[in-house]
């Protein structure tokens, strides 16, 4: 196995959390930003609104992709060391029809 993606649907179906796992003699060949590619495009079509993830601090790269993928990073009110990532997905999925 290269590597897992999950998501997992709040109850009002409107957001979702990520979490991805590459194995690590894969890091850095694209494979984190493959599976982020097809979670993002797979919660378009199941019409969610945001996407969001937990990040450690320290996980720059994870970080550095989320920011090109257009995710708003802030920090983790309630855990020190930890990102929060989010991405709205309607308006940047609306922005990408338009262009």
């Amino acid at each position: 196995m290269s590597g897992v993606a999950r998501l997992r649907d709040n109850t009002s179906g409107e957001t979702a959390e990520f979490a991805i796992l590459v194995r690590s003699r894969l890091k850095d060949h694209g494979v984190g930003w493959l599976l982020m590619k097809h979670m993002i495009e797979f919660s378009r079509r199941k019409d969610l609104k945001v996407l969001l993830g937990q990040v450690l601090s320290e996980n720059t790269t994870m970080l550095a992709m989320c920011a090109e993928l257009g995710f708003h990073i802030a920090d983790d009110p309630d855990n020190p060391g930890v990102k929060t990532g989010t991405l709205p997905l309607r308006a940047a999925h609306l922005t990408l029809r338009s262009s």
